[in-house]
């Protein structure tokens, strides 16, 4: 059975999460990382952003959601 290890780095902070498909099979381990990235990387993210144009600083292309 498979894992899934994600690493957030550097204005993300330190964190690591580590979700395994032992328990309950491979499409729980990934709707495991999309909750927790949906309910805690995610809302920490914008509030990050909001913080940074407040201050006049932004990313190289702007805050627009890059094209797949």
């Amino acid at each position: 059975m498979g894992m899934i290890r994600i690493e957030l780095g550097g204005s993300f902070g330190g964190n690591i999460k580590v979700v395994s498909a032992m328990q309950n099979g491979h499409a729980d381990a990934v709707a495991q990382v999309l909750e927790w990235l949906a309910a805690e990387v995610l809302p920490c993210a914008i509030a990050l952003d909001h913080k940074l144009h407040d201050e006049g600083e932004k990313p190289e292309q702007g805050f627009a959601r890059s094209k797949p």
